[in-house]
């Protein structure tokens, strides 16, 4: 998405500022994985708010999405497993439309 012509440069950069502050959290080795989902759950919250301020239609992040190289990370599907995704799931689509799009 951070390369689509469809978004909006405030986007890219304040998805940015999310990364630089989000990234060095998830891969900190001296945290454990519990103190990790409190910021990592923030970040999905926080990137998930920018999208919908973007008022991006959903066809245009199907486009996004095909267009793609990106990949889940090795583990993904383990983790979302282990972390009882569903719930997430239910409350992610009653957040939004945007992430209706995601199949899980």
């Amino acid at each position: 998405m951070d390369n689509s012509p469809d978004m909006p440069e405030y986007y890219r950069e304040e998805a940015n500022q999310l990364l630089a502050k989000y990234y060095p959290i998830e891969v900190d080795p001296k945290m454990t994985e519990e103190e990790k989902i409190p910021y990592m759950v923030e970040w999905y919250q926080k990137i998930h708010d920018l999208l919908v301020k973007c008022s991006i239609k959903q066809a245009s992040i199907e486009g996004m999405v095909s267009a793609s190289s990106a990949r889940l990370r090795l583990g993904s599907t383990c983790y979302c497993a282990r972390h009882n995704w569903l719930i997430l799931k239910v409350r992610i689509v009653k957040q939004s439309s945007v992430t209706e799009i995601f199949s899980f």
